[in-house]
Order: structure tokens, then sequence, then C-alpha cells
């Protein structure tokens, strides 16, 4: 199953001071380094930071929705994140069930 997930810092979660700062960079660096090896491991697809924001972008492939939600629970930033989530359809399924509803089209019209 493949899921697009987007993850937004939210502007309040960014601390103004500065060792605050400090600790909150590192734990952006430790969320890229593990995506990074998720990607590595085939769970992400693709993805990367978006330029000049505070989001983060990614195909996941897993097993469940449980699977989704483990792996988005055990990166480091989730509880500071706006995170969201999007089911995606394979081209081939997507073409299919057009072709169904196309089909059920002919019927009312007929």
């Amino acid at each position: 199953m493949k899921y697009l997930v987007t993850m937004e810092m939210g502007k309040q979660t960014i601390p103004a001071e500065p060792d605050k700062l400090e600790q909150h960079v590192k734990r952006v660096i430790q969320q890229h380094e593990a995506e990074a090896e998720l990607e590595r491991d085939g769970r992400i697809l693709a993805g990367g930071s978006a330029t000049g924001q505070t989001t983060d972008v990614f195909i996941a492939d897993v097993n469940s929705h449980r699977e989704l939600n483990d792996l988005i629970r055990n990166l480091p930033l989730p509880h500071m994140m706006v995170v969201n989530v999007v089911p995606l359809t394979d081209f081939a399924d997507a073409a299919a069930v057009e072709r169904n509803n196309l089909a059920r089209f002919g019927d009312f019209a007929g």
C-alpha cells in the first residue's frame, strides 16, 4: 500500500531561545536521517524536504495502515508536526475503476 505523507512543522513549535533552537535543529537532523534510512530500506519510495519550507513529503510503501502509523510515530518529530496522509491507488487500478464507471454510465443511458 502506498501513501503520500506530508509532515509540516508548525511555526509555533520552532523555539526562539538559542539553546532550545539548537536542540530543535538536532532533532530535525535526526528526523531527516531516520527518513533517509527508511528510504534506503525501501519503506519510503521517494521524498524529501520541501525547499524553503519546514515540511517533509514522502511516499511510504507499507503493508498496512498500522505499519504506516508505526513508521510515522517512530520518527523523531511527529508530535511537533501536522501530519497528512493520502492513500494512493495505483494508476492501473484507477483506470479499472474508471472503466467500471464508464460501463455504468452506459447502463443509465440505455
